[in-house]
């Protein structure tokens, strides 16, 4: 069920079909899903639209965010594994370096997200 939400910002490669699906192959072999399991959503943001505080020139401005939500989650020692493994393999895809990957961990989504009416157990 992994849901993952990707926000790459600045300049990289153009967000295309073919980006999205490397991601979801790769992010899905990473987290052990069978195949049409691991949902990938693929944006860009503009560096302009982009700020950290009490910065004239962000830091991370060449940052990849990673959103996931998984049906439950692991124990913190696994996530830490799959986290570093998640900004390896995106900040690769993406060409960034993997320092420039942060993973968001959403909520479980068990018992709150519904797929097409029906509510994920």
């Amino acid at each position: 069920m992994p849901l993952i939400e990707i926000e790459v910002i600045g300049p990289s490669r153009r967000a295309t079909a073919k980006l999205t699906r490397q991601l979801a192959g790769a992010l899905g072999e990473t987290l052990v899903s069978p195949p049409a399991s691991t949902w990938v959503r693929l944006r860009t943001l503009p560096a302009s639209h982009y700020a950290e505080s009490s910065t004239a020139r962000p830091v991370g401005a060449k940052a990849i965010f990673v959103t996931i939500t998984h049906r439950k989650l692991s124990a913190r020692a696994r996530l830490r594994r799959e986290a570093s493994e998640i900004s390896r393999i995106v900040g690769k895809i993406c060409h960034r370096s993997p320092g420039q990957v942060h993973v968001i961990y959403e909520p479980p989504g068990a018992g709150r997200i519904a797929f097409g009416g029906q509510l994920i157990e």
